[in-house]
């Protein structure tokens, strides 16, 4: 298989370059190829004739997105005009299309589990460029596109370089610089272990199911309070209600969305359930292994 991974130096990226290493792989970023410059793509494209397309671009941050005008512009232009683009790549070169989106997609009002039909209504500028780029891949599925469109939401795992730190990292880096931790307990999602989402790519590939939407995350939910008592606990570093590391005593409170003033609003449950697929291991059991690894 010809691949054309896109956005390899982020946290998915990195981590689908190594689990796709043994393929006929050319694992790129914005500085070898700009996917919002449409003739460059196509150029580009014409030049490795992918059979494959794997998009792992994306422009996430939440709440610079919502405040910040420009920073809406170039989210909308990398979410979802890009996405056309890439799209159409596909079309032209007979490729499949493996692009990544997000629980953000939905209000979060349902009260259970979202499966892969339900009808998405973003409550934010970044929920609302990560819908239009879904829509563009499923416009161009009427069209000929060949895609898998995965959901997925609370990456966490190893990066270095571009990537950024994930939850884990910085409720670590927090605990060992602040007496007492805060961490929102009416937010319900499911983390997901780069890893695991990455292994799930590959095994898509492989079994190749009907074309379509897919929710990939892993099993479970939780709060972002549960997720980081959970990293405390794991790395041995929480007790009881306190956490303990380096000889102090940090306490670690619940608090509302409310509390933490944002300037986008979040879903308040946004658990994406797989009906397509069996479901991925519990969260807990891939935080211990990513934890145990650092």
């Amino acid at each position: 298989m010809r691949i054309l991974l896109i956005g390899a130096k982020g946290l998915l990226g990195q981590t689908l370059a190594n689990v796709l290493k043994t393929e006929d792989l050319a694992a790129v970023d914005r500085d070898v190829i700009d996917i919002t410059d449409k003739i460059a793509l196509q150029k580009f494209c014409r030049e490795v004739n992918p059979e494959i397309i794997i998009n792992a671009a994306a422009y996430n941050a939440v709440d610079e997105v919502e405040e910040n005008d420009e920073a809406a512009k170039q989210a909308f232009v990398i979410n979802a005009e890009a996405v056309g683009y890439l799209a159409e790549a596909s079309i032209d070169h007979k490729a499949l299309l493996i692009h990544f989106s997000t629980d953000y997609v939905f209000d979060g009002i349902k009260g259970s589990p979202y499966v892969e039909d339900d009808p998405p209504k973003p409550i934010s500028a970044y929920g609302r460029s990560k819908y239009e780029g879904e829509q563009v891949i499923l416009k161009n599925g009427r069209r000929g596109l060949k895609y898998y469109l995965i959901r997925t939401s609370r990456l966490f795992g190893k990066s270095s370089g571009a990537g950024k730190k994930t939850f884990v990292d910085i409720v670590l880096g927090a605990a060992s610089q602040k007496d007492e931790l805060q961490f929102i307990n009416d937010e319900i999602a499911s983390p997901t272990f780069v890893a695991d989402l990455a292994a799930a790519v590959k095994e898509l590939l492989v079994s190749q199911p009907a074309l379509g939407i897919f929710h990939r995350t892993n099993d479970g939910s939780c709060s972002w309070y549960e997720f980081a008592k959970a990293v405390l606990n794991e790395s041995d570093v929480y007790a009881a209600d306190h956490a303990i590391l380096d000889r102090k005593y940090i306490n670690v409170r619940p608090i509302t969305g409310k509390d933490l003033p944002r300037p986008a609003r979040r879903p308040a449950y946004s658990v994406l359930k797989s009906t397509k697929l069996p479901p991925l291991r519990h969260w807990r059991e891939a935080l211990k292994e990513y934890l145990n690894s650092r």
